[in-house]
């Protein structure tokens, strides 16, 4: 998923990403990488605390003990998506507000990815209604492009299973 995207998100759901970081780059050295990951953990903490002090419930990000693998690797799935994470980050930030006060912390997305061409969302905690708008995500996540959004089936003739639409198809 491209950084504006990401951004979106944890800026519109900040109680469901508040440990979304900016995502893997897996082209650079070791060197490069470590430097990146530096740098994106100063901006992640800075915004972070930009959403902390608009949230006051957010609690304070652990940089020393980055726990969720949203942390690490941010949202592992194509663009094609979005609106779907999109609409499903609504319901269930929706869903984190119903609850207790002193409860929400318990909430967070830990990491949103594509396996077996399907979504896969998983949190640290979630009440049954959280678990139906997740399964039902995850199912619609069949029918869609994961590249371009539009309507799409599992492909299997690759060595990794994607969703695509024909003319996704043809291009990876």
């Amino acid at each position: 998923m491209n950084d504006q995207n990401e951004i979106r998100l944890k800026r519109d759901f900040p109680l469901l990403y508040k440990h979304l970081r900016e995502p893997y780059t897996p082209n650079y050295s070791i060197l490069q990488r470590f430097i990146r990951l530096f740098v994106n953990t100063f901006k992640r903490h800075r915004r972070y605390n930009e959403l902390r002090r608009k949230y006051k419930f957010l609690p304070y990000l652990n940089a020393k003990n980055p726990a969720h693998t949203i942390q690490l690797f941010g949202i592992e799935c194509g663009d094609g998506w979005f609106d779907l994470i999109y609409t499903l980050s609504y319901k269930l930030e929706r869903e984190i507000r119903k609850q207790p006060v002193e409860e929400r912390g318990a909430y967070a997305a830990v990491q949103v990815k594509e396996k077996f061409g399907g979504l896969r969302f998983y949190q640290d905690c979630f009440s049954y209604n959280m678990m139906s708008l997740i399964s039902e995500a995850e199912k619609e996540s069949t029918t869609i492009c994961e590249y371009c959004g539009n309507t799409g089936k599992i492909d299997q003739s690759m060595a990794w299973w994607k969703t695509l639409c024909d003319r996704c198809k043809k291009k990876y």
